[in-house]
């Protein structure tokens, strides 16, 4: 979201005396930026930004029975729980609509998922399997072709392209599969003595 309180940044474009290009840059100078395109922007003042960088669990590096965990090669269950990582569960929300949204729709799926699934009928853990003999196309977790997560693909988990395996849509849809849909396919179930 741009933020101008005045709305001089707003007035400037609609009247045309400003503008948004988009391009990758070649090059810049005190003043000027020139794009890919051969196109050369001057400018009176220039803004750089790092960008960002997708850094999952914190950078937290994770290990299940001792042997390094990589989420990049594991596919996302319901885009909230990782192939073959156990009672775990991340938060993401969506690439049209507020974070927070997707953040209540996986707190509805996980508490359904203990309370209806664990507690009731006495499982200590639960693990998202996917039958790696079962080919599956791989998609994005999130519908968006950002320069960060191109870069992140390193980092971010698969979706696929069927089943609980499909990447997150919309909240109306993922709020009905929190409190209504299934959540034990694609899951497997133990008890543990304690």
């Amino acid at each position: 979201m741009c933020f101008c309180p005045d709305g001089d940044f707003f007035d400037a474009l609609n009247n045309g005396k400003g503008s948004v290009v988009t391009g990758k840059i070649r090059d810049m100078s005190a003043d000027s930026i020139t794009l890919d395109s051969g196109q050369e922007l001057k400018a009176d003042v220039i803004v750089t930004a790092t960008g960002l960088k997708v850094m999952l669990v914190g950078g937290a590096k994770l290990t299940v029975d001792g042997v390094p965990f990589d989420p990049s090669k594991k596919f996302a269950w319901k885009g909230v729980m990782l192939q073959d990582l156990p009672n775990a569960a991340y938060v993401i929300g969506y690439a049209d609509a507020s974070w927070t949204l997707g953040a209540d729709a996986t707190a509805q799926m996980v508490c359904r998922l203990l309370n209806n699934n664990m507690k009731k009928k006495g499982y200590t853990s639960f693990v998202p399997r996917h039958d790696e003999n079962e080919k599956m196309e791989q998609q994005s977790v999130l519908a968006l072709s950002s320069t960060y997560l191109a870069r992140a693909v390193d980092v971010m988990p698969k979706a696929g392209d069927r089943g609980q395996w499909k990447p997150r849509k919309t909240y109306m849809q993922d709020i009905w599969e929190a409190k209504f849909g299934d959540v034990t396919s694609g899951l497997q179930f133990y008890r543990v003595s304690t």
